[in-house]
């Protein structure tokens, strides 16, 4: 029988596989365990482990909580690709295996069922509660880091793509009930992201909750600018510090009108009613180069304008939404 409690909450435990791109990293964050919330329950999702830090070395798999009854060694991890690898990101005479590439996760949490046919019904709806949390979690990551969880020309993300798996399981640890539901844009340089940065992301994506658009906007801006769309990168960025400052100016000056302003014209006004929070520069790395964006379709901005137009409108955005 499986363990459930009073109230008839049943545990359960699974796995998901990370949609859109892996987790790229530091080791520190390796094995740990994270606590967040879809919108309706809480849950706790666990990073496999290293057994080797060695580069291109398989991650492990965190220990099962249930095991088949039949199969009572399983619950040892063993390293496995498909749960990840340690990085093997080089250079020249130097190596420096500093992060990994997480693949799949363990998830816990509980759901409220009165028999095995419910619990498996209510496991349906938990996967999309899940796959809810996971495009706010990335979202929040994608805002925080350059992780491509956008994903350039492709369909939205969903960790239903390769499958939700997840079952119950008794006081002895013994596993049943098994059921799932079932319906990856890498940088070359990944930037890893710390434990800090995944905890505060988790907390962030509570309640599926999502950044704000323009910071959204933001990290399509990144990806963009990932894939060399430099143009377009440009434009999702002065979009982003086009409602950034829309935002901002109306927090400050309730009741101010900005009906048909541009972009140019934004800026003009925060330079004059706030200059206090407006970024330096604007008119040069973000208004300019937008315009020319939009006014010469024959020329491409180069890099190094696009990488700098997109930082210009994050630091927009920022002083827009100071807590996302």
């Amino acid at each position: 029988m499986c363990h459930v409690t009073e109230q008839g909450m049943w545990p359960l435990e699974g796995y998901f596989e990370c949609a859109g791109s892996d987790l790229f990293v530091k080791l520190e964050c390796l094995g740990g365990a994270y606590e967040s919330q879809t919108a309706l329950r809480p849950i706790t999702v666990l990073f496999p482990h290293s057994d080797n830090p060695d580069f291109n070395m398989p991650l492990a798999r965190p220990a099962w909580k249930f095991v088949h009854p039949d199969r009572p060694g399983d619950t040892a991890p063993n390293a496995d690709p498909r749960w990840g690898a340690i990085g093997s990101m080089t250079e020249p005479d130097e190596k420096f295996p500093g992060y990994a590439a997480v693949h799949s996760c363990l998830v816990y949490a509980s759901v409220q069922a009165s028999d095995e046919d419910d619990f498996r019904k209510k496991v349906s709806g938990f996967t999309r509660e899940l796959d809810a949390w996971w495009t706010a979690f990335t979202d929040w990551l994608g805002v925080m880091s350059v992780q491509n969880f956008v994903g350039l020309g492709r369909r939205p993300r969903s960790i239903l793509e390769h499958g939700v798996h997840a079952w119950s399981g008794d006081q002895q640890g013994n596993r049943h009930t098994a059921c799932g539901a079932v319906v990856h844009v890498v940088p070359a340089e990944p930037e890893t992201l710390t434990r800090a940065e995944i905890e505060r992301a988790m907390v962030l994506a509570r309640h599926s909750t999502r950044p704000p658009v323009a910071w959204r906007l933001i990290a399509d801006a990144r990806s963009l600018l990932m894939g060399r769309e430099n143009r377009r990168a440009v434009l999702e960025a002065g979009t982003a510090a086009e409602l950034a400052l829309h935002a901002l100016l109306e927090q400050e000056i309730p009741g101010i009108q900005l009906d048909r302003h541009t972009l140019g014209m934004l800026r003009d006004e925060a330079d004059r009613r706030i200059p206090q929070l407006l970024p330096g520069h604007v008119r040069d790395d973000l208004v300019l180069p937008r315009n020319d964006a939009i006014h010469r379709a024959s020329e491409e901005p180069d890099r190094p304008t696009a990488a700098q137009a997109v930082v210009k409108a994050a630091e927009v955005v920022q002083a827009a939404y100071p807590d996302a």
